[in-house]
């Protein structure tokens, strides 16, 4: 159970669970295996908020308004992902309040949710190929 919410202890928890990781220089930890998706994973100044964010490079001539729309309509159909286009990335924010603990399957289960929405949301939306 994590009572004590930091990057460290989290980190310990994504590790055993044999995702390969590491500090990036922001602070935040990178997970480029072991979920569906490479996605970042960040605590807020405070450590009260989990941030979970992902993305996919757009194509370099896709539409800037039909990225738009995509993001939009990820958004209004698929939990738990915050969708946006920022410098030719498709953007995938997700935050979690932290309560005074959680356990490393709750935790697990939300990084394997957040990483799988955003792939399955891209395959199923994405009918332009703009990614």
């Amino acid at each position: 159970m994590l009572t004590e919410f930091n990057i460290e202890n989290i980190k310990k928890v994504i590790d055993d669970a044999h995702c390969e990781t590491e500090i990036d220089g922001d602070g935040d930890i990178y997970i480029s295996e072991g979920l569906e998706f490479p996605c970042w994973v960040g605590l807020n100044e405070e450590n009260e908020t989990l941030r979970i964010m992902t993305y996919a490079m757009l194509k370099d001539d896709a539409d800037e308004l039909k990225a738009l729309q995509l993001a939009n309509r990820i958004n209004t159909k698929f939990f738990p992902n915050a969708v946006a286009v920022n410098n030719g990335k498709l953007e995938s924010y997700y935050y979690v309040v932290l309560d005074q603990s959680m356990s490393e399957k709750n935790l697990l289960t939300i990084l394997r949710r957040c990483t799988s929405s955003f792939v399955n949301a891209v395959r199923e939306e994405d009918s332009e190929e703009l990614i």
